[in-house]
């Protein structure tokens, strides 16, 4: 820079910040235990009943998709339902299914938070917002019972997760168009 073209413009608030360094172990290790925490305190308090009426809705169209006979009601949440259906084969059970979809989008969600923080904020700051949402009241709740609440949180993170990597020049636009359009086939009212 010449000493006449005056100082040095800041970078546009879309442009990427630096990568930062590789996880240390205790960061690594901390993840793994929120992780842990996550299964363990939901699985503990889980019942074994379904929760309310849209997770017998849910239960019905695991065996049979039929938005007309609101199973489960409209519009259907295909992509839910068929993974639904798809993880009542390792866990057969009435609540196994959600219980498994909710440890994973809780899981996912988790992780899409602190991969969001950590560039911007840093490895700790990341680590405990995940660790203070994890305890959230609606986040725990929800993620222990039968509900499709815990994945319309992760379409929500999800969605957010896509805008700042479409921003960062991370994604190509037709690529955050895909993703975007899957998260609504989940669960569209979390994407929005």
């Amino acid at each position: 820079m010449s000493p006449s073209s005056g100082p040095e413009p800041p970078p546009a608030w879309h442009a990427p910040a630096p990568p930062r360094a590789r996880p240390q172990a205790a960061e690594v290790t901390g993840w793994i235990l929120l992780l842990a925490w996550l299964w363990v305190s939901r699985l503990n308090v889980a019942p074994g009943i379904l929760f309310e009426w849209d997770s017998a809705n849910y239960a019905l169209g695991m065996a049979e998709l039929d938005v007309f006979n609101h199973q489960p009601h409209p519009p259907g949440y295909p992509i839910y339902t068929l993974l639904l259906r798809g993880l009542s084969l390792i866990a057969p059970s009435e609540t196994g299914p959600f219980l498994l979809a909710n440890g994973l989008f809780g899981s996912a969600t988790l992780l899409l938070l602190g991969w969001m923080l950590r560039r911007s904020c840093g490895p700790l700051i990341a680590l405990l917002t995940a660790a203070a949402f994890s305890v959230c009241p609606q986040f725990w709740h929800q993620g222990a019972v039968s509900t499709a609440y815990v994945a319309e949180c992760f379409c929500s993170v999800s969605c957010m997760a896509v805008a700042l990597a479409l921003v960062r020049g991370l994604i190509p636009a037709h690529i955050a168009a895909l993703l975007t359009a899957l998260l609504l086939g989940i669960r569209p009212s979390g994407a929005l």
